[in-house]
């Protein structure tokens, strides 16, 4: 799960890279392991790009705010 994300490029940026390590990590222990790629909802900002956000994301965790 990654935090503060406010768009969908910053995102997919993010998921590529976490996509990358779990691959590397796939090679070099010849296992794989199922995971999911997701973001926590913190900002105002993401909120009103939630539906933008979840093109890409996994799974959502929605902070509270307060």
């Amino acid at each position: 799960m990654t935090p503060l994300v406010i768009s969908k490029v910053e995102f997919d940026l993010i998921k590529a890279r976490v996509d990358r390590v779990a691959q590397a990590v796939a090679v070099e222990t010849n296992e794989t392991i199922a995971y999911s790629v997701g973001t926590m909802i913190e900002t105002p900002r993401a909120c009103l790009r939630a539906g933008e956000l979840a093109k890409t994301a996994e799974f959502f965790s929605l902070a509270p705010m307060t």
